[in-house]
């Protein structure tokens, strides 16, 4: 969801900029901050038995490169991110690096980095690390390293929730 967001702020940069801007030839560059607060409900990925609430403070930067025409061809994305999910009263701070790549001439897209969350002062209970990769329609196409939030742990997640109960 938050790459979807960012790719829309980039195409709104986009159509903003001017015909002469486009046809430069060094990427669009830039920077940004913003904070994300979403519910992880039951039954989502990664879920436990109870609403956990996110509240993530998201920075990074992105290089938009384009084509001879000047229509977009691929878009690097680096993110950063610190929060917590909280539940009962209790939380887990989540930690995140992450490095995205979408092709805009194929719209496939590849991630690569690390999540993880866990126990004030106490172990990781998901971790997320590696690389990830979708065709153009979404679908998994190359997964390297755990994904325990990504695919669904059920060790993980019960860990998780134990720590949010």
């Amino acid at each position: 969801m938050r790459r979807l967001a960012l790719i829309l702020i980039v195409g709104g940069l986009l159509a903003a900029s001017s015909g002469a801007a486009l046809a430069a030839t060094p990427p669009l560059t830039g920077s940004f901050s913003f904070e994300d607060q979403f519910i992880v409900q039951p039954g989502d990925t990664a879920s436990c038995s109870f609403p956990v609430a996110v509240d993530l403070q998201v920075r990074g930067k992105y290089q938009l490169f384009l084509d001879a025409q000047g229509q977009p061809a691929e878009l690097l994305l680096h993110e950063n991110w610190t929060g917590t999910g909280t539940a009962n009263g209790k939380y887990v701070m989540e930690h995140a690096a992450q490095n995205d790549t979408v092709n805009f001439v194929i719209g496939a897209n590849s991630n690569v980095g690390q999540i993880h969350d866990q126990i004030p002062f106490g172990g990781v209970v998901i971790h997320d690390t590696g690389l990830l990769r979708f065709d153009a329609n979404g679908n998994l196409t190359f997964e390297a390293g755990p994904h325990q939030g990504f695919s669904g742990d059920p060790a993980a997640i019960q860990e998780l929730c134990a720590a949010l109960s």
